[in-house]
């Protein structure tokens, strides 16, 4: 019985050596209220204003749902919503913000029209090993 266990619990090690590590990435552990403009094509994005810049932060659901199942009746325009934000720091292109059942904190208002979104360009990047899909 020992030999088996024993056994059981190499297999187990030699399976967690071959396993793909996770990325760079962080996550906030406490929710914050992010203020912008909800566009949803072609999928659900929170852009907000950073330093004179537009920000885009992609909207993900904390369940295996689209984020559209916490925004149902909330028009694309001006929002305030409540969530964690999450980033990588090897692409640092990509935010993402996890909302919830009660992230609508305002809806309907800005303090003030936001900057036109400026092109940028960020140059050549390979992704590999992992994909970004808020259903998954």
């Amino acid at each position: 019985v020992l030999l088996l266990i024993g056994l059981v619990a190499l297999d187990l090690y030699v399976i967690s050596l071959m396993q793909q590590r996770p990325g760079p990435g962080s996550w906030a552990e406490t929710p914050v209220v992010l203020s912008g403009e909800l566009s949803r094509d072609p999928y659900p994005i929170l852009w907000t204003e950073e330093s004179g810049r537009r920000v885009p932060y992609m909207l993900i659901a904390d369940t295996k749902r689209s984020a559209e199942t916490f925004l149902a009746g909330v028009p694309s325009g001006p929002i305030a919503l409540t969530g964690l934000v999450i980033t990588r720091t090897d692409f640092p292109g990509l935010k993402m913000f996890e909302i919830g059942a009660n992230a609508v904190t305002e809806a309907g208002t800005l303090p003030a029209p936001m900057a036109p979104v400026q092109s940028e360009a960020l140059g050549e990047v390979a992704l590999k090993g992992e994909i970004v899909d808020s259903k998954c």
